[in-house]
């Protein structure tokens, strides 16, 4: 079992790679969404993705 600065490490990479992957669908939601609902809601959720992203890689890069 990993635990202490691994365990930190390898949930911040992880982290950015959700949130890379997170955004991607979001984007394709927007462009190919079949129900204008839900792709409205994507366009609001982007940017909130995009933040969490940047604070993920921040977090990565620190090193933890």
């Amino acid at each position: 079992m990993v635990t202490g600065t691994p365990f930190d490490r390898s949930y911040a990479f992880l982290e950015v790679q959700d949130h890379i992957q997170d955004i991607q669908e979001t984007r394709d939601e927007i462009r190919d969404g079949c129900n204008k609902t839900v792709r409205s809601l994507a366009r609001d959720d982007l940017p909130v993705l995009r933040r969490h992203l940047a604070i993920a890689r921040q977090l990565e890069a620190s090193g933890v």
